[in-house]
């Protein structure tokens, strides 16, 4: 993970891009998994008090 620091009146601005980086990244990389690494992945979220903030017409 890449630390952002960033001091400018558009800090908000720049945060909401970064994020929207970072989501790409991670929808790209989910698009790779196999049916299993999928189910084990969704399996983990079930058990971990981790949330999604938002996840919207993604299809695996």
């Amino acid at each position: 993970m890449i630390a952002v620091i960033h001091k400018e009146n558009k800090f908000e601005e720049v945060m909401e891009h970064f994020q929207i980086q970072r989501a790409e990244y991670v929808v790209q990389e989910i698009h790779t998994f196999d049916a299993q690494t999928l189910y084990l992945l969704l399996q983990q979220f079930h058990r971990t008090p981790h949330k999604l903030v938002k996840l919207t017409g993604m299809a695996v």
